[in-house]
């Protein structure tokens, strides 16, 4: 009896294709309705569905929910960066319905949920900066670094910028520029983004760049090396062009629990 009905959950099961995270989901209560030809526990005569519908449901999500906190930590945790520290804002269509097990697997102390979270990134589409960057290969070392050539070349970058911002429409007040560099020690074949300060270089700000890199490099690797010359291999520029922006929304009246509750019920 109980083979037969094990067997016809699998049948049913198979007549589903490849479900989504909505599946277990919805097993576990945490979904609008049961998507047609979902065969819980409850459901079926013997009792017995592949040893339980929802124990399934709830492992799988368990293991989704430990991958979001393995992917957070390797970019907190791993790079020196407690995540106690931060909130975590949980956005799209479903990030809200992990969130708080996410957060709680990390220790982050609040979890923020934007008003229409499954329309964050659109909105966000609707409202980004207008953006180009430029790129510039320029291999200089150390002492030797030729300040009015960089100047000079990131000069010229920046009326580039400007040339193509104005083409798009962009007036010139809402026009701003970032520059940076691709930096490294020498001899290694990996380098990280610095920001360059405003203005003409001259030795006071060289020294600014180097200092900034040797904090970026001892954040992401945790060492750095002294007697090893820095050298730039790329300098950047990049324009961005501010649009207009939406009107902030109205907040939203302050609930409850219990008004925010859709169900408790299981089963479909």
């Amino acid at each position: 009896m109980h083979h037969s009905n094990r067997v016809g959950n699998v049948r049913k099961a198979k007549s589903l294709g490849h479900p989504s995270l909505s599946f277990p989901r919805v097993a576990v209560g945490a979904g609008p309705q049961r998507p047609a030809g979902l065969v819980g526990a409850d459901d079926d005569a013997g009792g017995d569905s592949l040893g339980g519908l929802e124990e399934a449901a709830e492992g799988i999500l368990t293991i989704v929910n430990a991958n979001m906190a393995n992917a957070i930590s390797s970019r907190t945790v791993q790079k020196g960066l407690d995540p106690r520290g931060f909130a975590l804002v949980a956005f799209g269509g479903a990030g809200p319905l992990h969130g708080a097990e996410v957060a709680r697997a990390l220790g982050i102390p609040e979890v923020i949920v934007p008003a229409y979270p499954g329309i964050t990134s659109a909105v966000g589409l609707l409202t980004t900066d207008l953006k180009y960057d430029s790129v510039r290969t320029e291999f200089q070392a150390g002492n030797t670094v030729d300040l009015d050539r960089l100047d000079t070349d990131l000069a010229g970058m920046q009326r580039e910028l400007t040339r193509q911002l104005a083409a798009d429409g962009i007036a010139p007040d809402d026009a701003v520029f970032e520059r940076s560099g691709d930096l490294r020690y020498v001899g290694q074949g990996y380098e990280l983004r610095v920001p360059f300060p405003d203005g003409k270089l001259d030795q006071a700000a060289l020294a600014q760049i180097f200092a900034r890199f040797v904090e970026l490099h001892r954040a992401e690797y945790g060492h750095v090396f002294e007697a090893s010359p820095i050298e730039s291999v790329n300098v950047r520029v990049t324009g961005i062009g501010r649009m207009p922006k939406i009107a902030a929304p109205r907040p939203t009246r302050g609930g409850s629990l219990v008004e925010a509750l859709v169900k408790t019920a299981r089963g479909g």
